[in-house]
């Protein structure tokens, strides 16, 4: 069915949900293909972020203000009884390490 705007009612009922109408906020997609790094590369630069750690776990996250904007992978390593949080600036391979338990 066309409405008065010439789309389909289907479509703009999904794009107007698309771009958060009707209360939830638009939710990025997030695809490891955006990336310039690899998960593997990015899992070494880690690893050498936090020598003798091992990763308790990882994700691709979206971009947000605190990491300037850019796409990044974060990592949670654990060292003996410290754990880091290491992120991995996926288009850079730049990393940043805070401590998240001492």
């Amino acid at each position: 069915m066309i409405d008065g705007h010439g789309w389909t009612f289907p479509l703009a009922l999904g794009l107007a949900l698309d771009a958060g109408i009707g209360g939830s906020p638009p939710q990025m997609r997030v695809h490891a293909s955006d990336a310039a790094l690899t998960l593997g590369e990015a899992r070494t630069i880690a690893l050498k972020a936090v020598p003798g750690g091992y990763i308790v776990s990882e994700e691709l996250n979206h971009p947000d203000r605190q990491d300037g904007g850019t796409l990044h992978f974060s990592f949670q390593i654990r060292r003996g009884r410290g754990a880091f949080e290491v992120r991995i600036n996926a288009m850079s391979g730049t990393p940043t390490v805070g401590l998240t338990q001492a």
